[in-house]
């Protein structure tokens, strides 16, 4: 499975890295793509998916690698506390967590637009937020 987006580039790619996962878990990284989503939607089961075009392939990318991993083991912490606590209302940060590299891939894609606009108008890239 295909695990992380970071690394947005102007020309609409990113990287991602294709994970050996057991149960959904990464175990292994395989290798990291930088891919160049394209506008085509195809449709497998019940998820759309977006086509890409393959643009480089890579040894894995060591930060993608620790964000990947340190997100899944703070899940698997927060259920694990929840299950051993018998208190399911502890696992309410998990179900939020869930939805944190969503938000993560949204605001550097924001981040890069707002670069690019900068650009255009021929003023600096800005400031990291």
């Amino acid at each position: 499975m295909h695990y992380g987006e970071r690394d947005y580039r102007p020309d609409g790619s990113h990287l991602t890295t294709l994970w050996f996962v057991v149960f959904y878990v990464p175990i292994i990284p395989i290798h990291t793509k930088r891919l160049k989503v394209t506008g085509e939607v195809k449709y497998y089961a019940l998820r759309p998916r977006r086509s890409a075009i393959l643009l480089e392939k890579t040894k894995p990318d060591l930060t993608q690698v620790l964000s990947v991993y340190a997100w899944f083991a703070a899940e698997l912490a927060i259920f694990i506390t929840a299950k051993v606590q018998s208190s399911w209302w502890i696992a309410i940060p998990g179900f939020v967590l869930l939805g944190f590299p969503w938000l993560l891939r949204r605001q550097a894609k924001e981040r890069m637009i707002r670069q690019m606009e900068r650009a255009a108008m021929g003023l600096s890239p800005g400031l990291p937020e």
